[in-house]
């Protein structure tokens, strides 16, 4: 039951994709929450208990161990500091991995995002390591998650 190198891109595809969906139906004053809710109950493991999760711009409460914390981080509504993550009018979003480690069940992703909006050419880096997690039956999801902007970008 190995988590191989191929389903931990289809993963990270599926997260990026996922962001661009919530930020287009935002954007089109479409149904944005019911996607964002989808995107948290497929991808993070909050459905087996508590996910390690530090978004990037969360300062006032900055872990998100449950799944309505999340929620909020990426599209607002429960603390005032969230202003909706997955909100952000993005047109593409790039992976760039620094390393990865495997063990069984486990892996674990480092690197960088670029995040491009739509009217911008330049891109916001972020720094990420993701841990995942092969569930009984072959389901991946993210157990832990850190983000946080490049030292000195701030």
């Amino acid at each position: 039951m190995s988590i191989t190198p191929e389903e931990i891109r289809k993963i990270q595809e599926e997260w990026k994709k996922g962001i661009l969906e919530i930020s287009k139906a935002y954007q089109m004053g479409q149904n944005y929450r019911e996607l964002a809710e989808n995107f948290l109950k497929r991808l993070y493991a909050y459905d087996y208990g508590i996910v390690l999760f530090k978004p990037t711009l969360a300062r006032e409460v900055p872990f998100r161990l449950n799944f309505e914390s999340a929620l909020s981080y990426f599209i607002g509504g429960k603390y005032p500091e969230d202003i909706g993550f997955a909100l952000q009018n993005f047109r593409e979003i790039e992976f760039e991995i620094a390393g990865e480690l495997y063990f069984q069940d486990i892996a674990l992703s480092q690197g960088k995002y670029l995040f491009y909006l739509k009217n911008s050419e330049k891109a916001r880096d972020v720094e990420f390591t993701f841990v995942y997690k092969k569930f009984e039956g072959g389901l991946i999801k993210i157990i832990a998650h850190h983000s946080s902007i490049p030292y000195g970008a701030c």
